[in-house]
């Protein structure tokens, strides 16, 4: 009612003429064709991002269950999580060192990968490190060449190991562990290990320990951190040959020739080769077969893309859990003044736990009542070997 007084004061609009009447009729046509098209792609915009993200909703799914009934058959101790508190690095002499990156890292997947190195690190009461410092805070590449590519990503490995070597001089030994390379024997110390490689140097100035099937190869390396070992890494880091080597192998390739060309770095360190090479690490480029057992240290899983890796994880946990490594090594002469204290320990009070138990067996068994042993024991127990 308030807009009628208005509505019949507004002047009459004039009549438009003919031609302009067909060309607005033809605009309004246009626009209404063109508003028709708008809405349409506007629609066809909505039911594809819908499609998009149930497609990518369900992919995340099936890659979550698919990495979780992978990784289940791994027994317990292996998918554990953080229990151990983390030890700062600058309050021990050992350091577990490696880096995570790339698209097979994601998810389940690489929290188990990473998990599997920090529990085994906080287990043995090392230092666990896998940041990356700012690019600035490393060695800059000395050769054009490093810098081409994704070269950078290869050579980040000595760069990162001379950071830290520099930085924590309390450091004695850092093992390096690439991404796709787990721990399958969690109780071996590389003390343990470092004792033995020493032995098999038959030398005190041992600086590198890597291993070689075809040729030698970096995924897994352990380094003193000493002044010809820290003065290696930046020779590696400024030799380049423009060979094929170089451009397939790139940062264990430079490492390579460097302790090939200098006769000092050659004396100090230890490549590790045919049935040795497992001390270090079982390395299975293809599915994991024969090569690997499951009393091997430190399994290297190299040129496997996602669903490979995750098949060769579920092979290594249906194996670890049918046959698992001992807690301990076994000894080549065993003998009980050989253990530590703690074991020793363990071992009197465990073999005392079994004379108890084997003397009540054997009373129970001795009663003159024939059938006594029967309803205690159950018809199960042998009574007629008492031997021990």
């Amino acid at each position: 009612l308030l807009c009628l007084p208005l509505h019949r004061c507004r002047a009459a609009p004039q009549a438009a003429s003919p031609a302009r009447r067909v060309a607005r009729s033809g605009k309004n046509k246009m626009d209404r064709k063109q508003q028709r098209r708008h809405t349409y792609l506007q629609r066809v915009v909505f039911i594809a991002s819908i499609i998009m993200l149930v497609v990518l909703s369900t992919l995340l799914v099936i890659d979550q269950v698919w990495v979780r009934y992978s990784l289940s058959s791994f027994p317990r101790y292996h998918r554990l999580k953080l229990v151990n508190p983390t030890v700062p690095i600058e309050n021990t002499k050992i350091a577990l060192v490696s880096i995570h990156k790339g698209l097979k890292y994601h998810g389940l997947l690489g929290s188990f990968l990473k998990n599997n190195k920090h529990s085994y690190a906080n287990l043995h009461k090392y230092a666990y490190v896998d940041v990356l410092p700012d690019d600035e805070d490393l060695m800059p590449l000395q050769r054009p060449e490093m810098r081409l590519h994704n070269r950078p990503v290869y050579y980040e490995k000595p760069r990162f190991l001379l950071y830290l070597m520099e930085k924590y001089k309390q450091l004695e030994w850092l093992l390096w562990i690439d991404g796709d390379a787990i721990i399958t024997h969690p109780y071996v110390s590389i003390e343990e290990q470092i004792e033995e490689f020493q032995n098999m140097h038959k030398s005190n100035d041992l600086c590198l320990v890597w291993a070689k099937d075809t040729m030698p190869n970096a995924g897994v390396i352990l380094i003193r951190n000493s002044p010809t070992s820290r003065e290696l890494f930046r020779t590696a880091l400024d030799t380049w040959d423009e060979t094929d080597t170089f451009r397939s192998f790139t940062d264990q390739a430079s490492i390579t020739a460097a302790i090939d060309r200098n006769e000092m770095y050659q004396d100090c360190s230890l490549l590790l080769s045919g049935d040795r090479s497992v001390l270090l690490q079982s390395r299975v480029r293809g599915a994991v077969t024969g090569l690997w057992k499951a009393r091997h240290w430190i399994l290297h899983l190299p040129n496997h893309n996602y669903l490979e890796l995750l098949r060769s994880l579920k092979i290594v946990g249906r194996k670890l859990r049918t046959a698992p490594p001992p807690i301990f090594p076994s000894m080549e002469k065993p003998s009980i003044e050989m253990l530590p204290t703690v074991r020793k320990d363990r071992f009197m009070q465990v073999q005392n736990a079994i004379r108890h138990a084997w003397g009540g067996y054997s009373r129970m068994c001795l009663q003159p009542s024939s059938g006594m042993h029967h309803t205690m024991l159950g018809s199960h127990i042998p009574c007629d070997d008492l031997s021990p």
